[in-house]
């Protein structure tokens, strides 16, 4: 994180709108930092107290990355519903509540992960993701599972319960670096049956600056995250299928399938007369 967004972040909590019978932990993790990260919480503990409101704050020697510091994060904190607010962001001052609400009126609340619309600053940040994210309706959210570059409910506006979290298994933490883990913990939860809600309202503030940790994952490595887990919970339940898409993408995505998943292909379909001009697609292994 870039320290001097942490006040803001931890000001914007301070200022939440609260029901009398809620019962408010923040729970830090200090992932070796080597600025004045610890003297800015320090100055706000304080501040927390007075509303009583506890701060939990554990800390590593050694940056292990974003999955080890949000696992620690949620083990040190005894809460049974989690609000994931990452250090760059700022929280709108009715974020708990609106969320809190949808989770417990939610079918099945111990099972559910909810999210919500942003803003983004600097605004027009990745002005066309945020219009796809902040536009997915409740049924998109799921029609569109496999077709984006991060999960269809975006991360630093979660919300479940801590159930769902240790029945997803916690964040992976096996990559400290470019390895995204919110996709992954996503598609676990899909494994498991979670359900995604989305309130229809801004309610995270999500920066955007060049040393952001998503920066650092590449495409490649969000496109076998994708593969896998459409092989795993699609793929394996069919005998046959069609790829649409003739040309670069539709090749690649065969490409990329097991040898058991290619064998069900048994057409590419196309709209483009110039792909569908050679009538066949030949596949080689090299080397072979």
């Amino acid at each position: 994180m870039v320290v001097h967004h942490l006040s803001m972040c931890l000001d914007s909590l301070l200022e939440q709108v609260i029901c009398p019978e809620f019962v408010i932990e923040v729970s830090l993790f200090d992932d070796g930092s080597t600025d004045n990260t610890s003297s800015i919480i320090t100055l706000h503990r304080s501040s927390f107290l007075k509303k009583g409101i506890n701060v939990i704050l554990g800390s590593s020697g050694n940056s292990r990355g974003v999955g080890f510091a949000k696992n620690n994060c949620v083990q040190q904190c005894s809460g049974s519903v989690l609000i994931f607010c990452d250090a760059d962001d700022i929280s709108i001052k009715h974020r708990f509540i609106s969320l809190y609400n949808v989770l417990r009126n939610a079918p099945r609340p111990d099972l559910t992960l909810i999210g919500s619309r942003f803003e983004r600053i600097p605004a027009g940040s990745t002005s066309r993701y945020t219009q796809w994210a902040n536009s997915l309706n409740s049924k998109e959210i799921y029609d569109q599972i496999f077709t984006s570059y991060g999960p269809s409910v975006i991360a630093p506006t979660w919300c479940m319960s801590k159930k769902l979290f240790n029945k997803v298994g916690g964040f992976h933490e096996a990559e400290p670096v470019g390895y995204p883990e919110d996709l992954r913990f996503f598609y676990d939860a899909l494994k498991i049956g979670a359900d995604f809600m989305k309130v229809e309202e801004s309610l995270v503030i999500y920066r955007y600056h060049p040393k952001c940790a998503s920066l650092d994952v590449t495409e490649e490595m969000i496109w076998k995250i994708r593969i896998a887990m459409f092989e795993d919970l699609v793929l394996s339940k069919w005998k046959k299928f069609m790829v649409w898409g003739a040309g670069k993408v539709g090749k690649k995505f065969y490409r990329s399938l097991s040898n058991e998943n290619r064998l069900k292909v048994v057409a590419f379909c196309d709209i483009d007369a110039k792909k569908l001009h050679c009538g066949r697609h030949e596949y080689f292994i090299p080397g072979q």
